[in-house]
């Protein structure tokens, strides 16, 4: 089991880098190292309830990066219809061109839609700006979300073998 382990921890320790790479999915990596430790061990230590919570907190933060773009692009002032547009366009820049698209799209989207609303290059840039901190922070979130992932691996790895010799 120590080999499996080991193997998994890279798995995953290779996904937390992802986390700050761009166009690298780190955090299914870390889900994917989990679910191959789990095969192995055949779901004894890491089961489905296990797999099924780093599931959930996996796809939070892979999509942190849309959903709180969006929201700081409304606290740097964008209309609810501009950051709508942008998380449209982000969307379907990420299935598009990947990880560039998304951002590209989603500030495409908010910048272009503050200017067409408001006629304001002031007011574009400031929502502009504010999607750009909001991404920013997001790739902080996905990274703390990568090592809670592993750090929940690990203490139930544990928890199992010193409960069970």
């Amino acid at each position: 089991m120590g080999a499996v382990f080991f193997t998994a921890l890279l798995i995953m320790l290779i996904g937390l880098i992802g986390c700050a790479v761009p166009a690298m999915p780190g955090l299914p990596i870390i889900w994917l190292g989990a679910l191959f430790f789990a095969w192995q061990t055949d779901f004894q230590i890491i089961g489905w309830p296990m797999l099924a919570l780093l599931f959930i907190l996996m796809a939070a933060g892979a999509t942190s990066g849309i959903w709180l773009s969006a929201l700081g692009a409304r606290k740097g002032g964008a209309s609810i219809w501009s950051s709508a547009l942008g998380l449209l366009l982000g969307v379907i820049g990420l299935f598009l061109f990947s990880l560039p698209g998304m951002i590209a799209g989603s500030l495409l989207g908010v910048m272009a839609g503050e200017l067409l609303r408001h006629r304001d290059w002031r007011r574009m840039m400031r929502a502009g700006r504010g999607y750009m901190v909001s991404w920013a922070v997001s790739l902080v979130v996905e990274g703390g979300i990568g090592v809670l992932m592993i750090a929940l691996f690990v203490t139930r790895v544990a928890l199992y073998r010193s409960l069970n010799g």
